[in-house]
Parts: structure tokens; sequence; C-alpha cells
């Protein structure tokens, strides 16, 4: 029992350490932004739909970090559209 309370304490320790916290998440169809969690500021959001109106089907996931959000991608987002995304999130959480 003792040993399954430790191995918990360590795991969110680790977590809590890397501070690798999902800032937000967004699910894009048809090049629509269909849901989102998570806390992302309206005007960011908006400032998105531009640059994903190409895509098919995929995720954007924003990473909270020490200097910032890092975007992480899924599905249909080709690579310029993610540089995009990038340079976006770069104007608000620089």
């Amino acid at each position: 029992m003792h040993i399954i309370a430790i191995i918990i304490v360590v795991a969110l320790a680790l977590y809590l350490i890397t501070g690798n916290f999902d800032e937000f998440l967004i699910t894009i169809e048809n090049g629509e932004i269909i849901k989102q969690k998570g806390r992302i500021a309206p005007k960011l959001l908006n400032d998105f739909k531009p640059a994903l109106s190409g895509v098919r089907s995929g995720k954007v996931i924003g990473n909270k970090y020490e200097r910032g959000i890092k975007l992480t991608f899924r599905g249909d987002i080709d690579e310029f559209t993610e540089q995009r995304l990038r340079n976006i999130v770069g104007l608000y959480y620089g």
C-alpha cells in the first residue's frame, strides 16, 4: 500500500516539475473550429481562424511552459500552417 502512495507522489512531482500543462485544445473540422477546451484569449482564437481555414481536420494543443506556450499539432495541419500559428501565439505569449 505504501509503495503505491510513493509511486503516486513521485509521478505527481514529476508532472509538476516538467511544467507541461495543457492551456488549451482546439479541434478543427473543414477549416472551422468546432470545439475548444481550456483557456484561450478570444482575440487569439479569432486570429487563428484565417490560418486554420484550409485545415481539413486536426487539433492544436497549447502547453504552458516557463517561456510561454508550446504548440503541438495533430491531424491534417501542414508545416506552413503550423508556423503561422506559432507566429500568432508569439504575439500573445512571446
